[in-house]
């Protein structure tokens, strides 16, 4: 394991900036980390009213998910995801009769390499918009040394290489992907956040595989031919689930005028092309658009006159996808106009976080009582339910914990990040093994759908992309409302199956 820039302690964009990422808010809960699920399942949504789930008998696979809704899918999902979390780090020997010998980039006839690249993100802390997520790429290796001690994968050990660079340097990120791909040579990338295309460089123009704990657009997917792996659902599935709960309770209908606010980056023009526009007109609603200009991550400008649009048109509800400066800085040219509409939000550029909505109490009560939708509880500010902490995000702590010294504390930033380089270490080790002793990237992809579910924050079940997908499905969504007393997001219904 090794480092060839020098790594700084890890923290993350917490309403980052217009590109596609989740991301953790801080955990918020008097309760002692505690795991296992009951077999009798008590929710409480933001009201304070409760729903008792009985008894949803043994959940051992996908198969038990089905005919399950609310917060009965709720409990079982995190059945099993408790199964999973009690031993995921596992090694694989290889077969007696394997003759390992290199077979693929970055996969010698001894090791695997795998580069994981962090962002820094100090450049941000001032903003408020970033939260302390401790050191990922050192949890990350910590995981992998595990597995090399047991013996690695199929014979194989794991090498590491982290490379660090700054989230708002475009020009860094990509000389990150040259050294991570054509000049190191890596099998397969692995990374949290790594902003506007940057993806495209791993995926596309080096045609490596890459695992990031994000979302991505069609585009994207369609453009990285198979290698662009998610851990959570792509953007159009994020937007389309979220549209599903806003018409089903009645807070967009063919009454509403909706004010659809964008930014003129690519991720958000594929997503408004794509998803919102054509989901947004089968609602009933009239749907008006106002585009903004995004100079670069930090900065947008034109709120003036997207305000003025949308109050010329007596929008009475808007839906913007950008991310926490931007959606802010809209929000507060509204309230100075005196435009106080419905405000809705989705899992996209960090908006449903308590971190992405930082900005928001500049404007007053203005955004009292907006509406979003989240499909990832645990990283996105979800943290009234009764089972914080997650248990996914109490096991990896745990296994952090013995592996590194460094014992976290929980409610923190860092104790809530931890599930991200579990979740990837997981996804990594577990297509490894599937993939078999002859290794190569075609084999790799080809085995995702082989590895069964895969555990994530929040205790959200993936399907182990299953149907060539190489997106995290989330079937369970929550509707959640912001407050300004605690300037933070709250459930006020039971999670929803979403997606048929």
């Amino acid at each position: 394991m090794h480092r060839n820039r020098s790594s700084r302690r890890t923290r993350i964009l917490g309403a980052l900036l217009g590109v596609s990422v989740l991301v953790l808010a801080a955990c918020s809960s008097d309760d002692e980390p505690s795991g296992g699920t009951d077999d009798e399942v008590t929710t409480t949504v933001g009201d304070g009213s409760t729903t008792t789930v009985g008894d949803i008998g043994p959940i051992e696979s996908l198969d038990d998910l089905e005919g399950l809704d609310g917060a009965a899918l709720r409990a079982a999902q995190a059945e099993l995801v408790a199964g999973i979390a009690a031993d995921p780090f596992t090694c694989e020997a290889a077969p007696a009769d394997a003759a390992l010998e290199a077979s693929d980039t970055g996969v010698s006839a001894d090791a695997i390499k795998v580069g994981f690249i962090e962002a820094d993100l100090e450049a941000i802390l001032p903003l408020g918009l970033a939260v302390d997520l401790g050191d990922e790429g050192g949890n990350f290796e910590a995981i992998m040394e595990l597995i090399n001690e047991c013996g690695g994968i199929n014979g194989r050990t794991i090498d590491v290489t982290v490379y660090n660079y700054n989230v708002a340097d475009v020009n860094e990120g990509r000389q990150r992907c040259t050294e991570a791909t054509e000049e190191d040579e890596n099998f397969v990338v692995v990374t949290r956040v790594f902003i506007q295309d940057l993806p495209l460089c791993i995926t596309e123009t080096n045609e490596t595989p890459l695992i990031i704990n994000s979302s991505g657009t069609d585009e994207f997917y369609d453009r990285s031919a198979g290698r662009l792996i998610t851990v959570n659902a792509s953007e159009a599935r994020i937007a389309e689930h979220a549209l599903e709960v806003f018409t089903a309770e009645g807070i967009i209908s063919e009454a509403s005028v909706v004010g659809l606010v964008w930014a003129d980056v690519v991720d958000q023009t594929v997503l408004i092309d794509n998803t919102l526009r054509d989901g947004l007109a089968a609602t009933g609603a009239t749907v008006v658009e106002a585009q903004i200009e995004q100079a670069n991550p930090l900065a947008c400008s034109g709120f003036s006159t997207a305000v003025q649009k949308l109050v010329d048109a007596q929008a009475d509800t808007v839906l913007a996808i950008v991310g926490g400066p931007c959606y802010g800085d809209f929000v507060i040219e509204a309230a100075n106009q005196g435009f106080f509409p419905q405000y809705l939000t989705i899992d996209k550029s960090g908006m449903t976080s308590n971190v992405g909505t930082s900005k928001m109490p500049q404007a007053g009560d203005a955004f009292e009582g907006a509406y979003g939708v989240t499909l990832t509880p645990g990283e996105l500010g979800v943290l009234d339910q009764p089972e914080v902490p997650y248990e996914w995000d109490r096991r990896c702590n745990e296994i952090l914990a013995e592996l590194t010294g460094n014992q976290l504390e929980f409610p923190s930033d860092p104790y809530a990040a931890s599930n991200g380089p579990c979740t990837s270490a997981y996804i990594l080790i577990e297509a490894l093994k599937a993939a078999g002793p002859d290794l190569t990237r075609d084999g790799f992809l080809a085995a995702l759908p082989e590895i069964g579910p895969v555990p994530a924050s929040g205790d959200i079940v993936m399907s182990g992309f299953a149907n060539g997908l190489t997106e995290g499905p989330a079937d369970v969504a929550y509707l959640i409302q912001w407050s300004l007393d605690c300037e933070c997001w709250a459930t006020v219904s039971d999670p929803k199956r979403v997606g048929g």
